[in-house]
């Protein structure tokens, strides 16, 4: 699936290369094609206006069009991962689960949260014994609590 997303990303990328750098064509016409040195100052302020009139919204144009293309992106991303969900959820159902005794899920849940946050501690003090790092930090760990 991976490959997918990367063949998605890369087409993508080339898609919108071509759109942005594609269509500019490199012709250059007389220096003064517009005659721009022989008209007076209103005129030449008009063609300035037009000029960042253009240039302006050349820019938010592409802006919004690049906003477009990564909230579609996202929208496939999140249609793939549902997609990815179902086929897991399709797995798991298939596999029958044999039930004893009622078990207390709230007990088994803190017992299982207390011992992951121990073998975490454990782990890293083993591994702080075996290397000598040296911190500025001056804080202790003096109670863990669950947000909820």
């Amino acid at each position: 699936m991976k490959k997918v997303r990367n063949l998605i990303i890369a087409v993508s990328l080339i898609i919108l290369s071509v759109c942005m750098f594609g269509a500019c064509e490199l012709t250059y016409g007389e220096p003064d094609s517009l005659h721009i040195g022989e008209a007076s100052f209103g005129e030449k302020l008009s063609i300035g206006l037009q000029v960042s009139l253009l240039g302006v919204g050349t820019v938010f144009l592409v802006l919004a069009l690049l906003i477009l293309f990564v909230n579609v992106l996202k929208y496939v991303f999140q249609f793939v991962g549902k997609a990815k969900v179902s086929k897991k959820s399709k797995k798991v159902e298939d596999v029958p689960v044999m039930v004893d005794a009622p078990v207390d899920e709230t007990a088994s849940e803190d017992d299982e949260i207390v011992a992951v946050i121990t073998a975490a501690l454990m782990a890293y003090y083993d591994a702080q014994a075996a290397t000598t790092y040296k911190s500025n930090v001056k804080f202790k760990v003096r109670s863990i609590k669950e947000i909820k």
